[in-house]
C-alpha cells in the first residue's frame, strides 16, 4: 500500500448526462454511478429559443440523481437549439486546514495494541499502519462514512485497492481496511456506518492494515497521517499507541453524528 498513488480500479462512464424533452420543458440531468462525488463541467454553444439562458457551469454532483438545468421553450412552434459540451472528474477532497482526528483504533476496545515488526542485522522495523490481530477477530469502524468498497466485490466500483473493505467520510477521505475475511459480508455497499459498528473479521493474515487517503487533482491520492483516540482522552500518533490499550469514549463516537443518529446510539438501535 506503499506504492499506492492512484485508484486501483474505476467505473467505466462513471457520469451519464440524460437530457429529456417533456411538454416543452428539457431536463438537464446527470447521474452519478460512482460512491464518490465527482466535478461536472457544462460549456454552451447555440442556445436558442429556451429560457432561462443557461451559462457555462462547473458544480459537484452527488452519488445518483442530479437535476442541473430546466429549460422551458420560449416559443412551442419553433425548433430549440441547444449544444454543449461537457468533462467530469473526481472531485478534490474537501478536509479543509484541519485534518480530522481522533479516529477510533479499529481493533476494538480493551485490546492492546500491537504492530508489525520486523528485524535486519539488528535493526527493528514497525509498520505502524498494520496491526497485529487473531484470526477471527472483529474489525470495528474508525469514523463515520459511507461503505464504498467490500473484499472481493464483482461489483463494478471506484476503489483504492483489490480486495480491501473502504469508507468514505463526510470530508472526502477515505479509510482502507485491508486483511478482512471476504466471507463475511454483514455490511453493504452505500451503508452509513458509524465508529465502533464491527465491520467484519480478520483473516488468515492476522494483519489488518488500515490507512486513509485524501484525494488530489485528477483523482491522485494522497496518505494522511492519522492521529488516534488514547488512553486518557490524549490524541496520539500510531508509534504512541504500541502496548497501549484502546478505548472508545462515547464523546468520539458521537462527533459526527447527527442528532436522530445520537438519539438511536443512545437507544443502541442505530446499528
Amino acid at each position: 500500500m506503499e506504492q499506492i498513488t492512484i485508484f486501483g480500479s474505476r467505473i467505466r462512464n462513471p457520469v451519464v448526462l440524460d437530457v429529456r424533452t417533456e411538454q416543452n420543458i428539457i431536463y438537464f440531468n446527470v447521474n452519478n454511478k460512482s460512491y464518490y462525488p465527482y466535478i461536472f463541467e457544462v460549456t454552451f454553444g447555440d442556445f436558442r429559443n429556451l429560457s432561462p439562458r443557461a451559462f457555462d457551469k462547473k458544480t459537484i454532483i452527488m452519488p445518483g440523481i442530479n437535476r442541473l438545468f430546466t429549460f422551458k421553450v420560449v416559443n412551442p412552434n419553433e425548433q430549440p437549439v441547444l449544444s454543449y459540451q461537457t468533462r467530469f472528474y473526481l472531485a478534490k477532497t474537501n478536509s479543509g486546514e484541519h485534518e480530522f482526528s481522533p479516529y477510533l483504533v479499529p481493533v476494538g476496545k480493551n485490546k492492546t495494541v500491537e504492530f508489525l515488526a520486523t528485524s535486519d542485522n539488528g535493526f527493528s522495523k514497525i509498520f505502524i499502519d498494520q496491526f497485529i490481530l487473531n484470526i477471527g477477530d472483529t474489525v470495528f469502524n474508525s469514523r463515520k462514512g459511507v461503505v464504498t468498497a467490500l473484499p472481493k466485490s464483482i461489483t463494478e466500483i471506484d476503489r483504492i485497492i483489490e480486495n480491501s473493505f473502504e469508507i468514505r467520510h463526510e470530508d472526502g477521505t477515505i479509510a482502507v481496511y485491508l486483511g478482512l475475511n471476504p466471507e463475511i459480508k454483514e455490511i453493504k455497499l452505500g451503508q452509513t456506518v458509524f465508529p465502533g459498528q464491527p465491520l467484519g473479521i480478520i483473516g488468515q493474515s492476522k494483519i489488518l492494515t488500515f490507512r486513509v487517503f485524501e484525494i488530489e487533482d485528477e483523482g491522485a491520492l494522497k496518505s494522511l497521517n492519522i492521529i488516534y483516540q488514547g488512553p486518557e482522552a490524549k490524541m496520539l500518533p500510531a508509534q504512541n499507541l504500541i502496548g497501549s490499550k484502546v478505548l472508545y469514549p462515547t464523546e468520539i463516537i458521537k462527533k459526527e453524528m447527527t442528532k436522530k443518529e445520537m438519539s438511536k446510539y443512545e437507544k443502541h438501535s442505530l446499528y
